[in-house]
């Protein structure tokens, strides 16, 4: 799963899971991470993040008043995507940074669609 983090960065994202496993770790006397996952019925923190970072994105998309709305590029022509096999509403993004490739628009864009 591609590790999207729009304002933390990748030590803090480390640090929570860390302790996140540690808390667990510590409820449930030495049971493996994904068992106790399990046991407690929550997912991981970068599962979390992912789920609503899709949402998030999701939400820009449908909603032509959102202020992030205009970010988004044209969409493409039903007749045209009706023909394609990956049939996106939205073009992908190529960029050349990891922080570009990173950012909520682009990465939603290539991934959430």
């Amino acid at each position: 799963m591609p590790m999207l983090a729009f304002s933390l960065s990748k030590e803090q994202t480390k640090q929570l899971e860390d302790l996140q496993r540690r808390a667990l770790q510590i409820i449930f006397c030495n049971v493996q991470f994904d068992e106790a996952l399990r046991f407690s019925n929550i997912s991981c923190l970068a599962e979390r993040r992912h789920g609503l970072s899709r949402t998030f994105f999701h939400r820009i998309i449908r909603d032509k008043s959102n202020v992030l709305w205009y970010i988004l590029p044209v969409k493409r022509d039903l007749h045209i995507t009706a023909r394609l096999r990956s049939a996106r509403q939205y073009p992908t993004i190529c960029a050349r940074t990891n922080r570009h490739k990173n950012s909520l628009i682009v990465f939603g864009l290539n991934h959430f669609q």
